[in-house]
């Protein structure tokens, strides 16, 4: 079959410019063969379908060898970096066949503002004694339905006197679907609002995502599941992303959890200070706060000033069965003095009641006495 080499091709994943290859036909992936040498390709059509993930995308085919000699390949080299043949170097018998896995690199496909580009590789078997022989492959590489590169970072400085902070994300998306859905995976994320934003080059879907961190301060990553619904419902795709950010706050509390031991036969009531503080040096005072249970008191302090630390002194009493554990929290809430907003902050507390047979000896250890 002979091979058309008047059009460049730029190879839709390191837009490299190759030598011709043939046109594409759909999403198909035609490999055409000079018939000048004894190698074979078994299968003329491989099916691509979608990319639904940035990555490498790997394909196989098989090469036969149609001589009545063993052939021995060499080398086999590719006209474009992105991709890699294995194996490399492989002997065939007369008859003999191997399949030949391609590994296509396509975390570069972003660049193109195309959702569909063209795909096309030269592959050269190198058979010793200067002996060439050439395969082309070529077809249509499809972008993922949802690109997850425009969800990288967002969220960032959410403050954790907001309870909740609404995001708005923005994926590209395929054209051809009717219809998106986004599903949370996490407590922590609530979809809000879903609408469209059209421009000449690109679809966007616009999600209006409600995070409620419950104040923890620090990195946070939740999960998002994509579905994509399309005329024909075979086509249908899923996809899950990451919701990538930081919370961040002007308050802070140390330590950031209670957790006591009760001895038994041994005073009920423990008590411990924590040091609630700005990490910017505002200055703020207590407003109020709120134990979620009755075993646990809070003495906030008196005649309180505004300031960028206070101490407050945390006191359980608990007449827990042993063996049990009493979970609580204590809800701070706090007016900075530069803002008539009044932000909060969770403590966790937790309570446990040892038996007769258990000794707390510090540190979050206990040992067992006879």
């Amino acid at each position: 079959m002979s091979i058309s080499r008047s059009l460049l091709f730029s190879c839709a994943s390191c837009s490299e410019v190759h030598k011709p290859i043939v046109s594409s036909n759909g999403d198909q992936v035609q490999i055409l063969s000079s018939l000048d040498g004894p190698l074979r390709i078994k299968t003329d059509q491989l099916d691509m379908g979608i990319v639904s993930s940035l990555g490498k995308r790997p394909f196989s085919f098989r090469v036969q060898n149609s001589s009545s000699e063993t052939v021995h390949v060499e080398k086999v080299v590719t006209s474009c970096s992105c991709t890699s043949i294995h194996p490399a170097e492989f002997e065939l018998r007369q008859n003999e066949s191997i399949l030949v896995n391609a590994n296509i690199d396509y975390s570069r496909v972003s660049k193109s503002k195309d959702l569909i580009s063209p795909f096309g590789v030269e592959v050269r078997f190198n058979l010793g004694e200067n002996r060439i022989q050439e395969f082309y492959f070529s077809g249509r590489v499809k972008k993922p339905f949802v690109s997850p590169a425009t969800v990288n970072r967002f969220a960032k400085n959410v403050q954790v006197g907001e309870r909740s902070k609404t995001l708005q994300l923005k994926f590209i998306v395929d054209p051809d679907a009717e219809k998106f859905l986004l599903v949370s995976k996490d407590q922590n994320l609530t979809v809000k609002n879903i609408r469209s934003e059209t421009n000449p080059l690109e679809r966007i879907e616009v999600w209006d995502c409600e995070l409620s961190p419950q104040f923890h301060i620090g990195e946070f990553s939740y999960p998002l599941e994509v579905r994509a619904e399309y005329p024909s419902k075979d086509k249908n795709e899923v996809a899950q992303i990451w919701v990538n950010g930081r919370v961040e706050s002007d308050l802070d509390y140390s330590p950031r959890q209670l957790l006591f031991y009760l001895e038994a036969d041994k005073q009920k009531t423990q008590s411990e200070t924590v040091r609630v503080f700005s990490d910017r040096q505002r200055k703020f005072r207590v407003v109020k706060v709120l134990p979620s249970h009755p075993s646990i008191v809070v003495n906030t302090p008196t005649a309180q000033q505004a300031r960028s630390e206070h101490e407050l002194n945390v006191s359980v009493d608990t007449h827990a069965e042993a063996g049990e554990t009493v979970q609580g929290e204590i809800q701070l809430m706090l007016l900075a003095q530069d803002s008539s907003q009044t932000v909060s902050a969770t403590l966790p507390v937790s309570v446990v009641s040892l038996d007769q047979e258990e000794v707390f000896l510090g540190s979050g250890q206990m040992r067992r006495v006879r």
